[in-house]
């Protein structure tokens, strides 16, 4: 009885390693790299840089509702858009949320623009879902 009880927690116990490691537990969390203060610095491209500071903005749902692409024709510019895929239509029918969301992404890579040497002009329409920014140095 007593190996038959040993048997079974030896059983239960690797188990739950299996589980956990398959879960992820013995694994860097990747997830929480955007937090850490040398992140954005790890990109080249400014435009990646800044975004990866606008990836910590405040948005509704925790839902990072962005698309962003970058101009292939001008190394300083890219183009945030909403993700359709990411609306919260039942909580947000009017996307009122959404337009904070790009907005306070866009504060985001303002401030830290300007942080980093760089000045932007104020970046959005009200009446798009697409905006443009355009930075340069000085």
């Amino acid at each position: 009885m007593l190996i038959l009880a040993a048997c079974l927690l030896a059983t239960l116990f690797l188990f739950l390693v299996v589980l956990f490691a398959a879960g992820g537990l013995f694994q860097t969390k990747t997830y929480l790299q955007p937090w850490d203060k040398t992140y954005a610095k790890n990109f080249k491209d400014p435009r990646i840089r800044l975004a990866a500071y606008g990836l910590l903005a405040a948005n509704g749902h925790n839902m990072q509702p962005w698309i962003i692409k970058l101009d292939k024709k001008d190394a300083m510019t890219f183009y945030l858009f909403a993700d359709p895929e990411r609306m919260s239509l039942q909580a947000d029918p009017e996307a009122r949320q959404l337009m904070v969301t790009q907005g306070t992404f866009l504060d985001y890579v303002a401030v830290a623009g300007q942080s980093i040497g760089f000045r932007s002009p104020s970046p959005c329409s009200p009446k798009a879902l697409m905006m443009k920014t355009i930075f340069s140095t000085a």
